[in-house]
């Protein structure tokens, strides 16, 4: 979240469009959409946190890859560690990759009809300023910190 705020007072247009709203929307229940929109524009990939090693299943939260040691969803581009503190709350639970026809399908339904179309038409709007943040600051000097 830190990082979108920094960013909405350099970019055009500005973040401050993510609203707690969609901070909502896009962390409970509807990420795997804003992912699937990120992926489509960018082509990084989505991944999901199963529940260890033999997991073959995506357990929660979608969110995508953009480089190795980052991690981009709603609240912005952050350092792996930072996410997986966030995110990561099972004890050994690890993040995969998995296409989204196989999230959608393990999860089911898991926003009302309007819900979820609100959530498509958001993520048009949020993905392009999300993948802008992501590339502003993977190009920038600054590495993430991996420990």
């Amino acid at each position: 979240m830190l990082a979108l705020r920094a960013r909405a007072q350099v970019v055009e247009t500005p973040l401050d469009e993510i609203a707690a709203s969609d901070i909502d929307l896009f962390t409970e229940g509807g990420c795997h959409i804003l992912a699937r929109e990120i992926e489509t524009i960018s082509g990084w990939p989505i991944h999901c946190f199963s529940a260890g090693a033999g997991d073959r299943l995506p357990r929660y939260h979608a969110f995508v890859v953009p480089a190795p040691g980052w991690r981009l969803d709603v609240e912005g581009c952050s350092p792996a560690h930072m996410h997986e503190q966030r995110w990561g709350f099972w004890n050994g639970c690890e993040h995969k990759r998995f296409p989204y026809e196989q999230i959608a399908h393990s999860w089911g339904p898991v926003l009302a009809p309007t819900s979820e179309a609100w959530a498509l038409t958001r993520s048009r709007a949020l993905a392009p300023l999300l993948v802008e943040l992501a590339c502003d600051m993977m190009s920038g000097d600054e590495s993430p910190d991996l420990g």
